[in-house]
């Protein structure tokens, strides 16, 4: 299930409380080592990471833009339902 949280910080405020501990500690390990030039932000429900269009600026005009983007950003979710589970990609468990 997507979170409907429009910032970050709501975002973390639905989580359980373990949830958070863990969701923070992956957040502070990427905003330590976020390049310059990426913003946090909320995309597609979970915690996005991504170089806004203001910065990209000339590169949009020479690439593909759904290619491109797809090379700048980065997510992390604490809520279940995101991705592939691990039965589903490992059935043999």
């Amino acid at each position: 299930m997507q979170s409907k949280a429009a910032t970050v910080e709501e975002y973390l405020a639905e989580l359980s409380d373990d949830r958070r501990e863990i969701v923070q500690a992956v957040r502070d390990v990427i905003l330590t080592n976020l390049p310059a030039g990426y913003e946090e932000g909320m995309r597609y429900g979970m915690i996005g990471y991504y170089v806004p269009l203001k910065v990209i600026g000339e590169a949009v005009k020479r690439v593909p833009v759904a290619k491109f983007i797809k090379t700048c950003e980065a997510a992390t979710a604490g809520h279940r339902r995101h991705g592939t589970s691990a039965k589903k990609a490992n059935p043999k468990k």
